[in-house]
């Protein structure tokens, strides 16, 4: 079976659609599935050599992804994580690390499972269960950053929703 085709081999199960409800605000923009955080105005200031405050630093990470739709628009995109592992922390490593920092920055490099969810005016796709790695700092405006880096990656299984009015 393909979304293209419409026809299933003969003997075969039926595809199982799933189907979320279209959540839309006056202006018609599609709403995510839950609040989404406020990343423009998340206060993030930080010292480097402080311990990083985990609470802060998970916001900031789903902020890599999460975002509301634009106005009268749809695209909004939520991230629930569901781990999330605070490694050894090391100095800064030049044309590794990225950013503001310096070489005595601490850099927390955090392993991070989560599922994602895109919202659109006829279907929603989720991805569950994708692994990445991040790092967190200080950087030299002592503004706590989370940035992709390399390390441990798996990208999840997809799924896509039938939305209904």
């Amino acid at each position: 079976y393909t979304q293209d085709c419409g026809f299933r081999p003969l003997g075969d199960a039926a595809p199982d659609i799933k189907t979320d409800r279209l959540r839309v605000d006056k202006d018609n923009t599609v709403l995510a599935d839950r609040e989404l955080l406020d990343c423009d105005n998340l206060k993030h200031g930080g010292k480097n050599g402080d311990p990083p405050p985990v609470p802060l630093l998970k916001k900031l990470v789903q902020c890599l992804l999460e975002k509301p739709s634009n106005a009268g628009q749809d695209g909004a995109e939520r991230m629930n994580l569901t781990e999330f592992t605070i490694g050894a922390p090391h100095k800064w490593r030049t044309y590794i690390d990225q950013g503001q920092g310096t070489l005595n920055t601490n850099v927390y490099p955090v392993h991070i499972k989560f599922d994602t969810k895109k919202f659109f005016y006829e279907r929603n796709d989720e991805v569950v269960g994708r692994e990445e790695t991040v790092t967190c700092f200080a950087d030299a405006d002592n503004l706590w950053q989370c940035g992709w880096a390399s390390g441990p990656h798996k990208e999840g299984k997809k799924q896509e929703y039938l939305v209904k009015p």
